[in-house]
């Protein structure tokens, strides 16, 4: 795997007057590199966009993009464009490779998407925000490529939806075994403007009460009319369930219940703490949607 760097010389690439790639100019090029990683953040607040960047690539043909969804309460489809993709792996754990050029991807997950760029040209990598039309990205440029104009904005997106998620498969599944605890978490709220699992509000709330070597499975059952992207903190978990339907899914500490759907996911306890289990959509979890996953014998 190759490393990006800047080049030693001055820009090398510099879009011409009046074109469309606002803000930083950030060239980069890989040498000799037949892969490389370049890693996506977004890490602005609902309803902020970051600036276009440019990066162009001196001599390469396929890399794998670092997807990172940061965002606070705003969730993306990624859309490669002509570039044919294949995602590879879901919050730092590997895949078997799934092949597209559109993604979802909800609030505190990342994918990484194996790319294959054609020798020349400019490749614009672009996020829409779901249920909207504003677009912001990056655009991969080789040498001498002419810049075209990017709009900010695009046909209406749809909703984020598990999708993707329901065809993704672990490469390193958890080992077989039965599940020595089973607890199902309810997700609701809204009126008034608060959100609660199992009819709790953080922090008046009930732990979840863990053993280390245990195996745990968490239905996670959305009674509102509002996507939950629920984060687990000190843990990655399988999701093996997605709407009552097993599945050999993918390793990640992130998964997103559709409004009134329903996941389940399991983990070993393998890490003792206090942990926090949460939505992360910060409106939500800001307003109650927060509990703890406590290990026996820890103090508080």
């Amino acid at each position: 795997m190759g490393s990006l760097r800047r080049p030693d010389s001055a820009v090398d690439q510099v879009p011409a007057a009046g074109s469309t790639v606002v803000g930083p100019l950030l060239p980069y090029y890989v040498p000799g590199f037949r892969q490389s990683r370049l890693p996506l953040a977004n890490r602005k607040p609902v309803g902020a966009f970051v600036d276009r960047t440019l990066f162009t690539f001196w001599c390469g043909r396929a890399g794998p993009a670092a997807h990172h969804q940061g965002a606070s309460a705003s969730q993306f489809w990624i859309d490669l464009g002509e570039v044919v993709g294949r995602v590879v792996a879901t919050d730092g754990h590997p895949l078997q490779p799934v092949a597209g050029n559109r993604f979802p991807i909800a609030m505190a997950q990342r994918f990484d998407v194996l790319i294959d760029l054609p020798k020349t040209g400019a490749f614009p990598i672009l996020a829409q925000l779901e249920r909207g039309r504003r677009q912001t990205g990056i655009i991969l440029s080789t040498p001498g490529a002419r810049i075209s104009q990017m709009p900010d904005s695009a046909k209406a997106a749809p909703p984020v939806d598990n999708s993707l998620e329901a065809r993704l498969v672990a490469v390193e599944p958890l080992t077989s075994r039965s599940a020595d605890i089973v607890h199902t978490i309810a997700l609701a709220g809204v009126k008034p403007y608060a959100w609660s699992m199992n009819g709790e509000y953080w922090p008046q709330v009930t732990p979840l009460m863990l053993a280390k070597g245990k195996r745990v499975e968490i239905d996670l059952v959305s009674h509102s009319m509002m996507a939950h992207p629920m984060h687990l903190h000190g843990h990655t978990f399988q999701v093996i369930a997605i709407d009552g339907r097993p599945i050999q899914g993918p390793v990640r500490d992130t998964v997103l219940v559709m409004l009134m759907g329903r996941v389940r996911i399991a983990f070993d306890a393998d890490n003792p703490g206090r942990w926090p289990f949460h939505c992360h959509n910060l409106y939500h979890m800001m307003t109650g949607m927060l509990t703890e996953f406590r290990y026996e014998g820890i103090a508080v």
